[in-house]
């Protein structure tokens, strides 16, 4: 009798053989070559879109789940999977931008300073589509040190940095302006930043 597939486990992404750690079924966009699939419960791997691919039908995507160590040589690959997760579940235009720069700033914010630069920690990434609210929400998870004062950004602050041309810490007021909603909590270990953005619905 066949033993049952269990998880977490590590899958070879379809297109280039890259393993990927995945932790529940699911639809999944590789971090290193940005093409999308699907591993069921039984651990079988499928095709969904190639790398490269302009589109993938919303329909048969509401999340996506990214899991990739904290290098930053892998931010700008990382950020075009952003874009094609994006526009396959339906996002457009400038919101779709908004999404990518958010992404790159708290994915930048984790490996600086959550993790001081280690290339070998893990993140996780959720992005979905919620056609209920109208909205798509990325979530970012790490297991470095817990930010103090959670997500509170001090505008006049970043105000007084803008106007001394002072470089940082304007990464939290940036995400902060362009999302509808943002959140940090600690869960279990992990450091969870929960950004959201509505959108309209064509």
């Amino acid at each position: 009798m066949k033993a049952a597939f269990r998880f977490p486990a590590t899958v070879a992404c379809p297109f280039g053989g890259h393993g990927q750690r995945v932790s529940r079924p699911n639809r999944f966009s590789c971090p290193r070559c940005g093409g999308v699939f699907s591993v069921s419960e039984s651990g079988r791997v499928k095709s969904i879109a190639e790398p490269g691919s302009r589109a993938v039908r919303p329909p048969a995507m509401t999340c996506v789940q990214m899991h990739f160590p904290s290098d930053i040589s892998l931010l700008p690959r990382l950020r075009r999977a952003v874009r094609q997760v994006g526009s396959g579940l339906g996002v457009r235009g400038q919101v779709l931008g908004d999404l990518e720069l958010c992404f790159e700033e708290a994915a930048m914010n984790v490996i600086v300073h959550g993790y001081g630069y280690d290339r070998t920690r893990p993140v996780v990434m959720d992005m979905g589509f919620d056609r209920g609210r109208g909205s798509v929400h990325l979530i970012l998870k790490d297991r470095g040190r817990p930010s103090p004062g959670g997500w509170k950004v001090d505008k006049a602050r970043v105000r007084r940095r803008v106007r001394a041309r002072k470089a940082g810490g304007l990464g939290r007021f940036l995400i902060q302006t362009l999302m509808d909603q943002v959140s940090l909590k600690r869960q279990a270990g992990w450091n969870v930043l929960r950004m959201e953005r509505r959108l309209v619905v064509r």
